[in-house]
């Protein structure tokens, strides 16, 4: 759906809003007075459901990721989620934020339980 749908939103406007990518595209953008989009995803599940998913979302364009959202997943306990099966931070999370940091997605900390958000500081 993302495939289909954000490319359409962006040619609407294309000429005040651009994908952002890197820092560097959001301060070119900035100077050229136009509005930076950079791509994220609410709720890290997909990235956790093999290796090759993680560089699948980062070459369509993510560029940060929130590790649980509602539920907690395979990689993080969520901070609305009574069931904290992780006490913060699964192995693969924590696997998974050292290879977003290597590959250059944000890790975006929102959601998540308080373990989780104090298991982030060491592992980012």
């Amino acid at each position: 759906m993302l495939s289909c749908t954000l490319p359409r939103v962006i040619s609407i406007v294309a000429l005040s809003l651009f994908a952002a990518g890197c820092s560097a595209d959001i301060i070119a953008q900035a100077i050229r007075g136009v509005i930076s989009m950079p791509l994220g995803m609410e709720n890290g599940g997909p990235v956790a459901t093999s290796d090759e998913a993680l560089d699948h979302f980062y070459h369509r364009g993510i560029r940060y990721i929130t590790l649980s959202h509602s539920k907690s997943n395979a990689l993080s306990d969520s901070s609305y989620d009574l069931n904290e099966a992780h006490g913060g931070l699964s192995p693969l999370g924590k696997d998974m934020m050292v290879r977003m940091n290597n590959l250059g997605v944000m890790v975006d900390v929102s959601h998540i339980s308080d373990a989780a958000f104090a298991l982030s500081l060491i592992h980012i």
